[in-house]
C-alpha cells in the first residue's frame, strides 16, 4: 500500500484514491475518486486510468457485504457483486474492457451503465438522480427475489 500511495495509484480501492459511501433509501451509493494511475479489476468496471476520475456505483441494498456510510481515505473494500449501475466521469486517457469491447479515450469521458447479474432473467428498478445520491433507490428481482 506504501508503494501505491507512493507512486500516486491506486488499484480499485486501496491507494491513492478517497471514497464516500452513501447508504441512501434503497441502496448504497459509493463515490471514488481516484488521481494518478488507476487499475480497477472490477467485473463491473475493468479498466485503467491515468489522470483523474470519479466513479459512482450503486449497490442493491442487500449486498451480501455492508457498507459503511462516511468517507474512506486510501482504502476500501467494495462488496464481491457487481454493481446494479456504474456512472464514471474521466479526465485523462482512460481504457475500458468490458468483455466485449476494448474502448479508449484521450480527453472527458462520461459514461453510465446499467448491470445484472450474469446470465439471470431479471428486473432492474433503479431510481438516480446524480445530484441527489441520498434518494437513490435500487433492486433487482428475479427468480429469488420478489420486486
Amino acid at each position: 500500500m506504501i508503494a501505491l500511495l507512493a507512486s500516486g495509484c491506486s488499484v480499485d480501492g486501496v491507494g491513492v484514491v478517497a471514497v464516500k459511501v452513501t447508504h441512501a433509501e434503497r441502496a448504497y451509493v459509493v463515490d471514488s475518486f481516484p488521481v494518478g494511475l488507476q487499475l480497477r479489476t472490477r467485473g463491473d468496471d475493468t479498466g485503467l486510468t491515468l489522470g483523474g476520475s470519479k466513479r459512482r456505483y450503486i449497490f442493491d441494498p442487500n449486498v451480501s457485504e455492508k457498507l459503511h456510510p462516511g468517507w474512506h481515505l486510501f482504502f476500501t473494500n467494495l462488496p464481491g457483486e457487481h454493481a446494479v449501475a456504474v456512472h464514471a466521469q474521466s479526465v485523462g486517457i482512460e481504457f475500458g474492457f468490458d468483455g466485449n469491447a476494448i474502448n479508449g479515450t484521450i480527453g472527458f469521458l462520461d459514461r453510465a451503465g446499467i448491470r445484472a447479474k450474469d446470465t439471470e432473467s431479471v428486473v432492474l428498478n433503479l431510481d438516480y438522480e446524480p445530484a441527489r445520491p441520498e434518494k437513490t433507490k435500487a433492486g433487482i428481482c428475479g427468480r429469488e427475489r420478489k420486486c
